[in-house]
């Protein structure tokens, strides 16, 4: 990754302001796609889309119904036999851009729930709905704190301070992605039925979560697994 990029705050308002597609740049920033996706399966910036000189990293477009809406494409390498994922810095760094586009998208459905009534009351202030945007701030701000952590505990290993560093816990990383996929399902309900739209914002919750399934590194054996049947990688293609 660019240095310039590697801070989780910068990463966090990268994704922010510029959406999953600028935080996939910063990201995948150096790897070869096609040699990193565990499954030969990627979401990619349309920027980063491998040229057809090379046959074996020639990438394949799978349809998707809204990714091309946000400068993503969803992609097959069909030569791949399976990259590693992404591990340690690299997934902390996505983490930091999904936490990113999660509090923006927070933001603007905490503004439209302002705005709408029912019963002659704000929605933001009926008690289920305050109560749904508290869940999503709190998980927020446990994703901040698990990739801080993280960072603290790689600069003090002789890390670059303030880098998006390897915390040694793969497991605890994935858990975390895990989280801010179902946080995201909880703010796209406060969206009401527009947050099922393929030409509203929050479709970028939905691709956010495919690209943690299609690029984290596989969860590997022993009590820090993912459960299996927790992640669907077509969820976010429904």
């Amino acid at each position: 990754m660019s240095a310039r990029l590697t801070a989780p705050a910068d990463l966090r308002e990268l994704g922010r302001s510029g959406g999953l597609a600028a935080g996939l740049v910063a990201v995948l920033d150096g790897l070869d796609p096609a040699a990193t996706a565990p499954a030969g399966v990627a979401l990619l910036p349309v920027a980063l889309l491998p040229g057809s000189r090379s046959p074996a990293a020639a990438a394949v477009p799978v349809p998707h119904p809204f990714a091309a809406f946000e400068g993503l494409a969803l992609v097959r390498f069909p030569h791949s036999t399976g990259g590693p994922g992404l591990t340690g810095g690299r997934a902390a760094a996505l983490e930091s851009v999904r936490i990113g586009l999660l509090s923006h998208l927070l933001d603007l459905a905490v503004d439209r729930l302002k705005e709408r009534r029912f019963g002659g009351v704000p929605l933001i202030d009926h008690q289920l709905v305050s109560a749904a945007v508290a869940d999503a701030v709190i998980e927020i701000e446990l994703a901040v704190a698990g990739v801080s952590a993280g960072a603290s505990a790689g600069a003090a290993a002789g890390a670059a301070a303030g880098s998006v560093a390897d915390d040694g816990s793969a497991g605890s990383v994935r858990a975390r992605h895990e989280r801010l996929t179902g946080a995201g399902w909880t703010v796209t309900r406060l969206f009401g039925a527009a947050g099922y739209l393929t030409d509203h914002p929050v479709r970028a919750l939905h691709l956010s979560a495919l690209a943690a399934d299609l690029w984290l590194a596989p969860a590997g054996p022993g009590p820090e697994a993912a459960d299996p049947e927790a992640a669907d990688p077509e969820e976010g293609v429904r």
